[in-house]
């Protein structure tokens, strides 16, 4: 069967990371890269047709939606858009896999799917880590008969200690849909969601952040939190004092913590944080406390493709699971979605389970105060 053919939307470095991956996985080929700039797009392409089997061509964005010969699209571009380019591209009858998080509310999701069904194609979230083996024990080990008896509480952080200017211009930039939650946090409650299978009591919903904005450039400002405290982070040079004052930048969770119950009495904490992470920079994990003993791993989102381990304690005896040469999870991540795409599996995660996502992410930003 002939290959998947794809766009890539954008040319950041996420675009430019999986590429390559993309190209070398089965069933697949990078035919068009797509960018604001024709120029940018056709840099990208210039290192792929070096570097990769492949010789996409340049388009600029208005270009994809209507062009022959490309069957999907990865969108990797900012969080305000994945919805709107999302839609526009299965309505021109193209499938979509779009970076993470795909929506921030509910009803954003909800026309996305209704345009997936009535053009026929796939729309899918891009959570790469679901495609890992360990993300399968996990979700495995979530039900019922597991060594580690019936689940009750999922613990998971992610924290980012960052400190990047050119990075927290936009995870902090409210007009892109930044944020922790958006940016981090949609992991560890991603995957709660995968392996309780379902959507949590909204009724139990508790959610707490810190809130700030980032003012001032790629190379230093600072982010200035609710209270006005300002936090100054690289070069403090060309940021005015009025702009502070002045700007209405709306506010987005630099920290966000938040907790709910499923129907089965399972409770979930989560937390993801910029500034709250480890001296090394991140303090990323995920367990599972069930009645017999627990699931622990301090790489559920960033699974070793060689060696992966996995920790599971039931009856009070350890055990290290081990998963050799697991694959790298963008490779799998687009070898699933292919076979998906020609109805040979189902899509990971499905855009059912998307709808729950979105709506977890819209209340707790409810929750919390962020506005869109």
């Amino acid at each position: 069967m002939a290959d998947l053919r794809w766009a890539i939307l954008g040319t950041g470095r996420i675009a430019a990371g999986v590429l390559p991956r993309l190209s070398r996985s089965t069933g697949n080929i990078v035919v068009a890269v797509a960018s604001r700039d024709r120029v940018r797009a056709q840099e990208l392409c210039d290192r792929a047709s070096a570097s990769a089997d492949c010789a996409p061509v340049a388009l600029e964005y208005e270009e994809i939606a209507g062009r022959a010969g490309i069957d999907a699209v990865y969108v990797t571009l900012p969080n305000s858009l994945h919805a709107e380019w999302s839609l526009r591209l299965l309505e021109s009858g193209k499938h979509v896999l779009c970076e993470k998080p795909l929506c921030a509310t509910r009803a954003e999701a909800e026309r996305l799917a209704t345009a997936a069904r009535k053009a026929g194609r796939l729309c899918v979230e891009g959570f790469m880590y679901m495609h890992h083996p360990q993300t399968a024990r996990l979700v495995e080990l979530a039900r019922g008969g597991s060594p580690i008896g019936a689940v009750r509480l999922i613990r998971s952080n992610r924290n980012v200690c960052n400190r990047d200017p050119y990075i927290l211009s936009s995870r902090l930039n409210h007009s892109l849909r930044g944020g922790a939650l958006m940016d981090i946090g949609c992991y560890p409650l991603s995957l709660a969601l995968l392996v309780m299978g379902g959507a949590p009591e909204w009724s139990s919903l508790r959610a707490s952040a810190e809130l700030g904005r980032w003012v001032g450039g790629p190379s230093g400002g600072c982010i200035e939190k609710e209270n006005g405290e300002r936090v100054w982070i690289g070069e403090r040079g060309g940021v005015r004092a009025d702009f502070l004052s002045e700007s209405a930048e709306g506010l987005v969770d630099e920290s966000c913590s938040f907790s709910f119950s499923f129907p089965s009495g399972t409770r979930f904490e989560g937390e993801c944080s910029f500034t709250k992470g480890a001296a090394d920079g991140a303090s990323v994990f995920f367990e599972m406390i069930g009645e017999r003993g627990r699931a622990y791993t301090t790489h559920p989102f960033s699974p070793d493709p060689d060696r992966q381990v996995l920790l599971v304690e039931s009856d009070g005896k350890s055990t290290e699971e081990v998963f050799e040469r697991g694959g790298d999870k963008f490779v799998n991540q687009f070898e699933r979605f292919a076979r998906a795409a020609r109805g040979e599996v189902a899509a990971l995660p499905s855009m059912d389970w998307s709808l729950i996502e979105a709506e977890a992410i819209e209340r707790i930003h409810s929750a919390v105060g962020v506005r869109w």
